[in-house]
């Protein structure tokens, strides 16, 4: 089994559902990791701090050590916020996954700019600054993996829906 031990983790989206699963099992294999989660609705809005600290909660209960975050990745300075954190905390950074995400639905005609520009934050421009945050610590260490996870909805024709586009 690879042993993680000592190495440090970002997990964004990892409160609930397969970025949480992610958490869970770093932290099984020795990772220190930083449960992201800003617990957003489905649409994208509010902010609920408690799903990133009750899935850091679990992860420390089984026995893991990890720390809870919930800076809403809607800006440059926010991932950066989210990397200097990771750094204060443990030290180092040898992993970040992206696995926030979000995938709504408006049709061409009805599209809005808060709406787009949700989902280009979110989708496009977190993941492109918390890997640039994280980039320069990895290169120094000559040690880091950064995974960036995306939807496979638009592969398959069933998922094709009105509005997606």
């Amino acid at each position: 089994m690879i042993r993680l031990d000592d190495q440090v983790a970002i997990i964004t989206g990892s409160g609930r559902g397969l970025g949480a699963a992610y958490a869970r099992l770093l932290a099984e294999r020795g990772a220190r990791v930083v449960v992201h989660d800003a617990g957003v609705n489905k649409d994208g809005t509010g902010f609920d701090p408690n799903v990133a600290a009750d899935a850091a909660s679990r992860i420390r209960e089984a026995g893991g050590v990890a720390f809870p975050s919930n800076v809403i990745l809607d800006s440059r300075d926010n991932c950066q916020s989210l990397v200097e954190t990771t750094l204060l905390k443990f030290g180092r950074l040898d992993i970040l996954i992206h696995n926030a995400g979000w995938v709504a639905y408006q049709s061409v005609q009805e599209l809005t700019p808060d709406f787009l520009q949700r989902a280009i934050s979110i989708n496009l421009e977190a993941p492109a600054w918390l890997a640039q945050a994280a980039f320069g610590i990895m290169k120094r260490q000559n040690y880091g993996r950064i995974v960036l996870t995306t939807s496979d909805r638009a592969i398959y024709q069933q998922y094709a829906l009105s509005g997606l586009a």
